[in-house]
């Protein structure tokens, strides 16, 4: 799929072992994984191993200031916003952080994509491509997700 789909980039693994996963794969296509991960003990040979994966900063206003900078980097002057909705509410105020600063690079985020709390759905990745989907019909932009740590 990441082929198919000329993936330029991989944003956003929440835990170390879905970075690695994520990294391995990614590996195979030499497309670059931005995580938010970090292993406990970093292994010596993760740049040998995961060449293609960058760690952020655990830092939340680092995290989004990190993902404006690649937006700006790869000149995407709007973007779709993807995100799970919290079951308990709001999305922890990053995507006003991330809207700013994305304001700050001469982008902007043109439309946010909602999605339910996966813990509510029977068969989230189906409701994932469904609405992937209607985006890609839709829009031709660089799209950002935000889902839980679950």
């Amino acid at each position: 799929m990441i082929k198919e789909k000329e993936v330029k980039v991989i944003i956003g693994t929440h835990t170390w072992q879905e970075a690695a996963l994520v990294a391995d794969v990614a590996k195979e296509a030499q497309v670059p994984v931005i995580s938010f991960a970090a292993p406990a003990i970093t292994p010596p040979q993760m740049p040998i191993r995961w060449p293609f994966l960058i760690q952020m900063a655990k830092n939340g206003s680092e995290e989004i200031k990190c993902i404006a900078d690649i937006v700006h980097a790869y000149g995407w002057q709007r973007v779709v916003a993807i995100y799970e909705d919290e079951p308990y509410g709001g999305d922890s105020g990053k995507l006003e952080l991330l809207s700013e600063a994305l304001q700050n690079v001469g982008s902007e985020i043109e439309h946010r994509l909602i999605l339910p709390p996966f813990s509510f759905l029977p068969d989230p990745e189906r409701v994932v491509q469904e609405e992937l989907d209607k985006l890609l019909i839709k829009y031709n932009l660089g799209f950002l997700s935000f889902f839980s740590h679950r």
